[in-house]
């Protein structure tokens, strides 16, 4: 069977940021469980993001089953372009942050990682209040 090639028309609104995280952490934890628990989410979030991503992309990412998730050829072609492109972003981050991080620092002395928890925790902060 032929992989069909991901060809979308690129610009910044096209695929979201939450559905590549997810995308990426289910296929390396090869399960949907184990991906919303390191994302900090729940279990049909991250079902729901990944669906998303596959409209959006009009392949199909996963195989999914009773016994799990298995990645497609797709999955398996797309999955070095999303990692690379996380190392590239949080490279790029690194580098106009003004902290150098230290020999023995864990990483929530970086005032980037500092904001980015704040971020995520305000946003869900948001998210509960709004289905109250």
């Amino acid at each position: 069977m032929a992989v069909r090639k991901i060809d979308i028309k690129m610009n910044r609104h096209n695929l979201p940021f939450n559905a590549l995280r997810a995308f990426e952490a289910a296929a390396r934890h090869a399960s949907v469980t184990a991906a919303a628990s390191e994302l900090s989410v729940t279990h049909s979030a991250v079902s729901h993001q990944i669906k998303q991503l596959e409209f959006k992309l009009g392949v199909t990412l996963f195989h999914r089953s009773n016994r799990g998730l298995t990645i497609t050829a797709q999955g398996q072609a797309f999955l070095p372009v999303v990692m690379q492109s996380f190392r590239s972003y949080f490279r790029g981050a690194r580098r106009h942050t003004p902290y150098q991080r230290r020999e023995g620092d864990s990483p929530d002395h970086n005032p980037l990682f500092r904001i980015q928890m704040v971020s995520a925790t305000y946003e869900r902060l948001v998210c509960l209040r709004r289905r109250d």
